[in-house]
């Protein structure tokens, strides 16, 4: 049974809309942006008819994803997203549990992500997170095509 996009979207937008600045936990909730945002995008089709505006929308919302994810560490992240359980890569010539965990012990497990998020992202074995990435790589070529 596929996932109801519309569900993950009303969740980031009821999480959005109680935060109480101050009273809530901003950690809490950037976690939970990342989280819904990621699902969400991973569920949504492909529209139909693409418009400019739509585009824009689209690729406004992954960058608040991003940037939600670039504010987590990457012992949070690996709480989110765990890395997948794959450990042929050596054989295939393609990334796998080991390749991701030498990108991470590169990192300070305690310090955000950062700046550096995108290429976390491109190292980092999950099929959520490559699904992501590939919807995000669409929506870019979507945009470029639509400026031309």
């Amino acid at each position: 049974m596929k996932a109801n996009h519309l569900l993950y979207l009303k969740a980031m937008d009821r999480i959005l809309s109680s935060f109480r600045f101050g009273e809530d936990d901003a950690g809490e909730i950037v976690k939970k942006i990342a989280f819904y945002g990621v699902k969400y995008i991973n569920t949504k089709p492909r529209a139909e008819i693409i418009t400019i505006e739509g585009v824009k929308a689209d690729l406004s919302l992954e960058w608040l994803i991003i940037q939600s994810m670039a504010q987590l560490t990457p012992k949070e992240f690996m709480q989110l997203f765990p890395i997948k359980k794959f450990y042929k890569g050596r054989k295939y010539s393609i990334k796998d549990y080991y390749t991701t965990r030498e990108m991470l012990n590169k990192n300070d497990m305690d310090k955000p992500i950062g700046e550096a998020i995108i290429e976390f992202l491109w190292d980092y074995v999950n099929d959520d997170i490559e699904s992501f990435l590939v919807n995000h790589m669409e929506t870019c070529q979507e945009f470029c095509v639509s400026n031309l």
